[in-house]
């Protein structure tokens, strides 16, 4: 029986190997608890409270796609000259801007009298900690303090640099779950109740806000013309910004030449994001399917008209929301030449 706001209710009670149950004087988790089982239907406050109790985010899927994300950003800044990063558009003041709270911006720190090139070095080296996975609890803090500098900094910031800011700051939450020294070794201690409960949190707004991006994405769409009749993909394998060039250039170009392909691939792009939007907030399998499709679309983008940074960041930001988040769930099936104790750790 679990005494609730003076009522007595029975609860299920569910036995997970290698977990600790929740501390009795954890008064917070306690009292959640308790509202969770007076207000929501019995099974599904029964597979919530299973689902907290199995949450571990320690996983090599969850260190990979984090650093997938800080990769991106490194590759962005080593490849870009600072300068053309700084570029100012008409109308605009200068850059960078560090007028009020935007003084604490990682382009600001310092002020004037540090060299652009030193800061530059300083985010890469911050960036490639992400990367190595050193303290995801502590670096994750710093990795959302450059996304969101960059995504708020920058001239001319692509999509990319908007959505890695707001899944920088989702992974702080995330990684409150995440007591390794290093993201790339396993660890089994038990995860307390509290840090469980507000990385689920953080995983949930996660797929809730792949869901936004790319059905707003697909329905906005929709009210383009070009979108709408079909017609897009033929512009933009033909755009001297961001067209296609060399071998995929040409197959492209003479693949959007037959209006049947032309409109099987535009509209092909709308039902994937849609198909993205939807599959994203199902199971374990519809997240994978949801995985998939993202990997398809944006290694299709970065083919043909090159954006790196941003199909990387994209494809990582679907695959943190679609990972696992119960303990020794796979995200992928090993293959049959695997070991054992491979398969573990892919299991990890």
């Amino acid at each position: 029986m679990w005494p609730c706001c003076g009522r007595e209710r029975a609860i299920h009670t569910f036995r997970v190997s290698g977990f600790r149950p929740p501390r009795p004087h954890d008064r917070f988790v306690r009292e959640i608890g308790c509202a969770l089982s007076l207000s929501s239907p019995p099974h599904l406050s029964a597979r919530l409270r299973l689902t907290l109790a199995t949450f571990d985010i320690r996983r090599g899927t969850f260190t990979v796609f984090r650093a997938g994300i800080a990769l991106a950003q490194i590759v962005f800044l080593v490849f870009t000259p600072f300068d053309a990063l700084m570029q100012g558009v008409e109308g605009s003041a200068d850059l960078p801007n560090c007028e009020g709270l935007r003084s604490i911006s990682a382009l600001c720190v310092g002020g004037p009298s540090v060299p652009d090139g030193i800061r530059t070095f300083a985010m890469i080296a911050l960036l490639a900690l992400v990367v190595v996975g050193f303290l995801p609890a502590v670096t994750s803090v710093v990795h959302a303090w450059i996304a969101v500098s960059l995504s708020t900094g920058l001239a001319l910031p692509d999509g990319g640099d908007s959505v890695a800011a707001i899944v920088c700051i989702i992974m702080v939450f995330i990684a409150v779950s995440d007591n390794r020294l290093w993201a790339w070794k396993l660890k089994d201690e038990p995860i307390g109740p509290t840090a469980r409960g507000i990385g689920f949190a953080g995983v949930v707004a996660l797929r809730i806000q792949v869901a936004i991006v790319y059905l707003n994405s697909a329905f906005a769409k929709f009210s383009v013309e070009d979108w709408a009749n079909g017609s897009a993909e033929y512009y933009v394998s033909r755009s001297y910004m961001f067209g296609s060039a060399g071998f995929v250039g040409e197959s492209l170009r003479v693949l959007t030449s037959n209006p049947l392909l032309l409109a099987t691939i535009t509209w092909g792009v709308l039902l994937c994001e849609i198909a993205i939007g939807l599959c994203i907030l199902q199971g374990l399998t519809g997240r994978k399917v949801a995985f998939a499709l993202a990997l398809l679309l944006h290694s299709g983008i970065i083919l043909s008209i090159g954006l790196w940074s941003f199909g990387m960041i994209m494809i990582a930001f679907v695959g943190m929301a679609a990972m696992p988040t119960e303990r020794r769930v796979p995200f992928v099936k090993a293959p049959r030449w695997v070991s054992v104790r491979g398969q573990r750790e892919l299991a990890a």
